[in-house]
């Protein structure tokens, strides 16, 4: 009896080096903010080269922060702190691509995204349903490549509705991404996400809305489905 335990803790031992640690965590998280109004979604095939104007800042570990504005796909407008976010092509088919190049060797804790500077939308999944007329499906953020022992707290807020209607809880002007692991987003890394957005007249804001959002969604890192596929024009 004792070879026979002896023998199954060796295995258990041999799995647990053959496998790796998954640490990588995601929860997504809505937060209706200030109620922000547009007068109309211009398009849901939105480019990276579409959204120039929008905010990224990014906080650091030492707690210093960089601002930078979006320019022809990428935040090469203003102090980037060495962080490069890009996107290339439509946000529905394309992934946005996330480097940190810090000349301190900081990582990064926070990146708030205030697309609505940009004329911007992030139109995250919303089940089966479309959401808002006009806005088609979207995709919630999801990283896919460099997420490996990244603990995320991904937070959309800020709700958009096209006016006369209410919100309906699909589109949000802002995206917060939270890096909660030790050391955050390490300098030399990188990571590939999804996150859909739309293109949306110039937007305004008025008072905190109390339209209830979706509920927190915990999400795994690992194999999330595209479930929902965007129609493209004919």
């Amino acid at each position: 009896m004792r070879i026979f335990s002896t023998g199954l803790a060796a295995l258990a031992g041999l799995l647990a080096l053959a496998l790796p640690t998954r640490a990588d965590s995601l929860n997504v998280a809505f937060d209706n903010g200030t109620l922000n109004t547009t007068p109309a979604i211009v398009t849901f095939l939105t480019t990276g080269s579409d959204m120039n104007g929008m905010a990224v800042t990014f906080t650091f570990t030492d707690g210093s922060t960089a601002t930078s504005f979006w320019l022809g796909g990428s935040n090469a407008s203003g102090d980037t702190g060495g962080v490069t976010l890009s996107l290339s092509g439509d946000s529905y088919f394309n992934q946005w691509q996330l480097a940190n190049a810090n000349a301190d060797g900081l990582g990064v804790t926070k990146m708030v995204i205030d697309a609505g500077l940009g004329d911007t939308a992030f139109d995250q999944r919303f089940g089966s349903l479309t959401g808002t007329a006009g806005s088609s499906n979207g995709k919630t953020f999801s990283p896919t490549t460099g997420k490996t022992g990244l603990d995320m707290k991904a937070t959309y807020s800020d709700i958009i509705r096209v006016a006369p209607d209410s919100p309906v809880g699909d589109l949000y002007r802002t995206l917060t991404v939270e890096f909660t692991n030790s050391g955050g987003f390490a300098a030399a890394r990188k990571m590939s996400f999804w996150a859909d957005t739309d293109t949306v007249e110039p937007l305004t804001t008025t008072t905190a809305t109390q339209t209830p959002a979706p509920p927190a969604l915990v999400l795994a890192l690992f194999g999330l489905p595209l479930l929902f596929r965007r129609k493209r024009p004919k």
